[in-house]
């Protein structure tokens, strides 16, 4: 039975377990950068456009209530705008993931398979 205690496996130094192992390497550090830099960006974004809509709407009414085709306003389409702008970041974070994320856990996972294996 694995547990707590268990010895590390076969082909790793004593004292450091294949987690360890692969978490003091530069795919792992480099896993970590990509995984905080870019979502949190785009989320500092939109959450600031959203409280800048939200600034604007109470402080600039009539600039917000100036019609520009029928019964749409500058601030209802800013609104809009800000509707469509969280699940488009949500899909975008989805391709960034698959793209930029997903490769590199994989070859992390498979390096944490052949550690364990002994290999």
């Amino acid at each position: 039975m694995a547990g707590a205690f268990a010895p590390p496996p076969p082909g790793v130094p004593p004292g450091r377990n294949a987690f360890e192992q692969t978490h003091a390497t530069a795919e792992f550090k480099q896993l970590r950068k990509r995984r905080h830099s870019a979502p949190f960006t785009a989320t500092a974004l939109l959450l600031t456009a959203y409280l800048l809509n939200a600034l604007v709407a109470n402080e600039a009414r009539e600039f917000m209530a100036i019609p520009v085709t029928g019964h749409f306003t500058v601030g209802l389409i800013a609104s809009l705008a800000l509707c469509a702008a969280a699940p488009l970041t949500a899909f975008w974070y989805h391709r960034y993931a698959t793209n930029n994320l997903d490769p590199l856990s994989r070859r992390l996972s498979a390096g944490l398979e052949r550690i364990g294996e002994g290999r």
